[in-house]
Order: C-alpha cells, then structure tokens, then sequence
C-alpha cells in the first residue's frame, strides 16, 4: 500500500511522465503505436495495495494487470509479455522470492520492482543479486514506486531494442549461403584474401566477390563494422 500523502493524492495526475525522449522517438518512428505493449503486473494479496498500485500505474498511462497469487500472474503470463512486475515479498503460496525465481529459470523477461511490510536484509539482499530493480517498504512512498516502475519499465524498453537488433542479426546471417559463411569465418580471424583463397582452394577474385556479398548482405560498408558484426553475433550465440 503507499503512504497516505498518495491516498489524497490519488484522484489527481502526478505531474511526472514516464514517456523519456528515447521513447518519444520510438513512437514517432512507428506512427505513435508504443511497439513495446507495456504493461505493469501487480501481484500483491493485499487489496488495499493492490489498488492503490494500480491508481499510480493509472497516472502513468501503462496497461496494468492485477493479480492476488503468483499461481494466477504465472498461469496467465504470455512468455512474449513486456512491462515490469510489482510484487509482495510476502504472499500465501509461492512468495515475491520464489516468484522471482521462476520468471528467472522461464523465457519471460521483467524488471522486478519488490515491496513488503517485512522486509529484513537478507531477504533484500537476495532480492537484488537476482535482478529486482528495487525493494521497497510499505507503505511505499509515491515517488519512490514511480520511480521504480519507470525504471523497470525503461529496463523492458532496453531489452525490446536489444531482442530487436539481436533478431535482424540473425536475420542478415541465415542470408549467407556455406561458401560465404566460410569466407566470412577466416576474414574475421584476420586472415587475408590471398590466405583465405589458399585456404579454401579457391581464386583471390573468387574471395573478393564472396567477401562483397556478404558485406552487401549483412549490410556493412568497413572491415571494422563487419568485425563488430561478427562479434556481436557471436555474442548473441553465446547467450542461447
């Protein structure tokens, strides 16, 4: 539940948004539909706080779903989901903690804001070495859940352009054919066209031609760019 300065508050907007720049010019670049389909998910077994978290996230223009078990937000949780979760640390059934935990061993992806009457540090401790953005203690301090909300929705924000950029590298590399991937995997160890065509027993104009479809394809215009492409890719193959 939040502070009382909030229960008088609540009828009113707060002067804060929780758009930023970045998220404006998101917006413009797709017509002014937010791509992201945020939403804040409230799982508290506490009415009250429940209610009084939902009338903030209100105030901020972001969907929000409220839920009075984990069993209930996990069953209906689509892995695609992209917000931030505010939850209890204590709940009958599975707890903030052990919530926490399973969205972590899961493929859905949210910034967790945590809030408890009965907070004590290790529980705190805990909570932040596994991800949450903040732990709070009720009743919360207006600002201080807006804050946190933002963050956690600015966090999702972050991971949507990264799941966006990781997709179209992929994207750009299942349009290499066999013989360009190998080309591509002995130039980006530094090897020159005249090794590279030795290598593959092929003609150094045969390299050079391979070596501009890929940088056409993967859409490159330097060496440097095609190394960091490579890199990033194989960044995104190490993490799966």
């Amino acid at each position: 539940m939040l502070d009382k300065s909030w229960d008088r508050q609540r009828t009113e907007r707060p002067r804060f948004s929780h758009r930023t720049a970045t998220t404006d010019r998101q917006l413009a670049a797709t017509g002014g539909t937010d791509p992201h389909q945020l939403t804040v998910y409230v799982v508290d077994d506490d009415a009250d706080a429940r209610e009084s978290v939902c009338a903030l996230v209100g105030a901020m223009d972001v969907n929000v779903q409220a839920f009075d078990c984990a069993d209930d937000f996990i069953d209906s949780l689509d892995s695609s989901a992209r917000g931030c979760l505010v939850t209890d640390l204590r709940m009958p059934g599975m707890s903030g903690l052990e919530l926490q935990k399973h969205l972590a061993e899961s493929s859905a992806r949210l910034p967790i804001v945590i809030i408890s009457a009965y907070i004590d540090v290790r529980g705190t401790v805990l909570a932040m070495r596994a991800g949450a953005v903040t732990v709070l203690t009720k009743p919360c301090e207006q600002q201080g859940l807006w804050d946190a909300i933002q963050r956690g929705l600015d966090l999702s924000r972050e991971w949507c352009d990264e799941d966006r950029r990781n997709a179209e590298i992929i994207n750009r590399l299942a349009e290499l054919n066999e013989t360009e991937n190998a080309v591509l995997e002995l130039v980006v160890k530094g090897l020159p066209n005249k090794a590279v065509a030795k290598r593959l027993d092929v003609s150094i104009r045969t390299v050079e031609d391979r070596r501009a479809r890929i940088m056409k394809k993967l859409r490159v215009h330097s060496f440097a760019s095609l190394l960091n492409f490579a890199h990033a890719a194989r960044d995104i193959d190490g993490a799966n």
